[in-house]
């Protein structure tokens, strides 16, 4: 069976602070509730950054995984794969295999990382003030998804985007998992000792006109870890060429063993 998680921010799932009641464990949150509410009344100050802070999802979600009585085959996009990365590496009891898409390992400059995290937190401020659509239309004007814009789908994609009537949550999900704040994964993923130990586990995929992330792939290769390249798409594959990306994925989880043409 397929099953889809909801991120904090990205549709029902609500982040709780458990901190009010002995009885409830930490981190139960993420995926305990779709009340909307507002988060703001239920979370202060760090307190933000800790709940939504990537370590703390991929523990959410693998407790998740776990609860399914084995391990688990996972798929994570953009965030999602930064959040699936972490878990295949610290929560390896609860994943057998992952494809991660359009995920980055980290950022491991400290002045870039600050900055980021500045940039996330201005967003989230201005989500805040002026809404998701405000937000929305800004951040899909990013030359990121150039090669999105020119979808059949991508106002459709947009309107649905512009519907998340969520603000304080995505405005909190933006902030506590920026780039700039998670854990940088690329020390470990260089580590001789973690590639062989997690190289037929992982499979990295980006769309071949994303040159950001094909160099992140192009990096991982080099390192000797299991990349795919999706052709005719940008960073927006699941959206551009989904049956590209679905050929990668199902041939992975079936045989994560085998050989992929590189990128």
């Amino acid at each position: 069976r397929c099953i889809a998680v909801d991120l904090p921010g990205h549709g029902g799932s609500r982040v709780l602070d458990t901190q009010s009641s002995a009885s409830e464990p930490c981190v139960a949150g993420p995926f305990s509730s779709p009340d909307h509410g507002n988060l703001s009344e239920l979370l202060h100050g760090d307190r933000v950054f800790e709940a939504y802070a990537l370590p703390a999802i991929s523990e959410a979600l693998a407790a998740l995984m776990a609860s399914f009585g084995g391990q688990c085959d996972c798929v994570g996009y953009s965030m999602g794969a930064r959040i699936a990365l972490h878990a295949s590496l610290h929560h390896q009891g609860a994943v057998s295999s992952a494809c991660l898409v359009s995920g980055s390992p980290g950022v491991s400059d400290a002045k870039v990382r600050e900055t980021r995290c500045a940039e996330d937190d201005l967003r989230a401020r201005a989500i805040r003030a002026h809404g998701v659509p405000s937000f929305v239309r800004r951040w899909y004007a990013s030359s990121m998804w150039d090669s999105m814009r020119g979808h059949p789908r991508f106002r459709e994609v947009v309107q649905l985007r512009m519907a998340n009537n969520r603000a304080d949550a995505l405005a909190c999900a933006l902030s506590g998992l920026s780039p700039g704040r998670q854990p940088d994964l690329w020390p470990q993923l260089m580590d001789a000792k973690c590639v062989s130990q997690h190289c037929g586990r992982l499979l990295f995929v980006a769309g071949a006109l994303d040159a950001s992330y094909m160099r992140v792939l192009d990096r991982l290769s080099s390192h000797g870890w299991s990349t795919a390249s999706v052709q005719g798409a940008g960073h927006a594959l699941v959206l551009e060429a989904p049956l590209g990306l679905l050929s990668h994925v199902v041939d992975w989880i079936q045989d994560p063993s085998t050989s992929l043409a590189d990128p």
